[in-house]
């Protein structure tokens, strides 16, 4: 049971408008996050986009590579994935 999946707390719309707004706002953020947390250095013109957000992380295609992002503890909200998603920005920038 430990190794089950959480189930994921957003609806298909809400999944969808989070990648969006990552996809449309952040990119350099999610630049930042390959950079810092997986050390995959992504260019400016180097594709980078959000495949999926759940509870345990989020995804993201870069450079031609699928990466995964855990959080440090389940969200179950979209405010609390901004949260995380910002907080992790913010450590980001500080590598």
């Amino acid at each position: 049971p430990s190794e089950l999946p959480l189930a994921n707390p957003f609806s298909r719309e809400q999944e969808t408008a989070i990648v969006a707004h990552m996809d449309e706002d952040h990119a350099d953020a999610m630049r930042g996050y390959c950079r810092a947390l997986a050390g995959l250095e992504v260019g400016d013109g180097d594709s980078v986009r959000m495949a999926g957000i759940d509870a345990e992380g989020f995804d993201l295609l870069a450079a031609g590579r699928l990466l995964r992002f855990p959080f440090e503890e389940p969200i179950a909200s979209p405010a609390e994935a901004r949260e995380r998603l910002v907080a992790m920005a913010r450590r980001a920038r500080e590598a």
